[in-house]
């Protein structure tokens, strides 16, 4: 519903980068968070994060390219 109401509001190039891009946040929230609560955020003491990152930058520069 929003997705559709944002494309109908603006740019749909900017409305699907906007929305390519969320994981990026919710990886950088948790990345604020881990310290605070280690026992939900597995992620830190296994060492996923360089990971997840490394693949969320593939992510946008595949969401940019598609968008270009």
């Amino acid at each position: 519903y929003f997705y559709s109401q944002a494309i109908s509001k603006g740019s749909v190039s900017l409305v699907s980068v906007v929305s390519g891009i969320q994981p990026l946040y919710v990886l950088l929230i948790a990345i604020i968070l881990s310290p605070f609560s280690a026992k939900i955020f597995r992620e830190a003491k296994e060492g996923m994060i360089k990971r997840k990152i490394l693949i969320m930058i593939f992510m946008i520069i595949g969401r940019w390219f598609v968008n270009k």
